[in-house]
């Protein structure tokens, strides 16, 4: 997965993952880094790799069901990070966020063992609502306060600030 993610080439100005990615002792990625990852190199890799693999579990149903929980579970994140994303919003996207995220949700638990509920997690639980309440959350979100930190700190100062 971590080669097809590398392969895929994205024009000027999209963020791009960190060639550390999947390497737990290098950190976190950055808020755009996440954007991009879900936004976009995920949904041109993932399922051309998973797809790719399922004919070897053909004979395996349990196998299979799993993969059809991954897929199922992958395509309800892509559904609710692209109503993030848009600039406008009816109350039809809020239910399908908060439908999406709870199957997406339930599925991790399925499929991953020893699956942890995370603070980010249960926020995402109320993001319906928020939704409902003030509409696309594009207008009100970090990235662009992310980078324009990011850009600020690598100025070089010498840690003589005003001067």
């Amino acid at each position: 997965m971590i080669k097809a993610l590398s392969d895929v080439i994205v024009p000027f100005g999209v963020t791009e993952i960190p060639k550390w990615l999947g390497q737990a002792k290098e950190g976190k990625i950055k808020a755009s880094e996440w954007r991009s990852l879900l936004s976009i190199y995920l949904q041109l890799t993932v399922l051309d790799t998973i797809v790719g693999d399922i004919e070897k579990y053909r004979n395996q149903p349990s196998e299979a069901q799993q993969i059809c929980l991954l897929v199922e579970s992958f395509c309800a994140l892509v559904v609710c990070t692209h109503i993030l994303e848009a600039w406008s919003i009816t109350k039809e996207d809020c239910k399908n966020f908060g439908e999406k995220y709870w199957k997406y949700w339930e599925s991790s638990k399925r499929l991953f063992q020893g699956y942890k509920i995370n603070p980010n997690h249960h926020y995402a639980l109320h993001i319906e609502m928020q939704l409902r309440k003030w509409g696309p959350l594009m207008g009100v979100a970090e990235f662009a306060g992310e980078r324009l930190n990011g850009m600020l700190q690598k100025i070089p100062t010498s840690g003589q600030i005003g001067k």
